[in-house]
């Protein structure tokens, strides 16, 4: 079986383009800690368990994205 190679530049683009919604970032960001990315921010929300909303700043969206290395927020 063929590995996908895990991109943070497109999630960035999913996300950022409205194809992801807020309560997919804490599994997205736990995903990426499995995959060697590492930072405060990304350890919060992978932390979230049933998120709402108001409990993931747009600011930590773009904060969870530069710890992954990616230049966000994407326009």
């Amino acid at each position: 079986m063929e590995q996908v190679k895990f991109d943070p530049n497109k999630l960035a683009v999913l996300y950022y383009f409205g194809d992801l919604s807020y309560w997919q970032i804490p599994a997205i960001s736990a995903d990426t800690l499995e995959h060697g990315f590492d930072g405060r921010t990304l350890r919060r929300l992978a932390g979230l368990v049933k998120p709402v909303a108001s409990d993931i700043r747009p600011e930590e969206i773009d904060s969870a994205f530069r710890e992954m290395g990616v230049a966000a927020p994407h326009s």
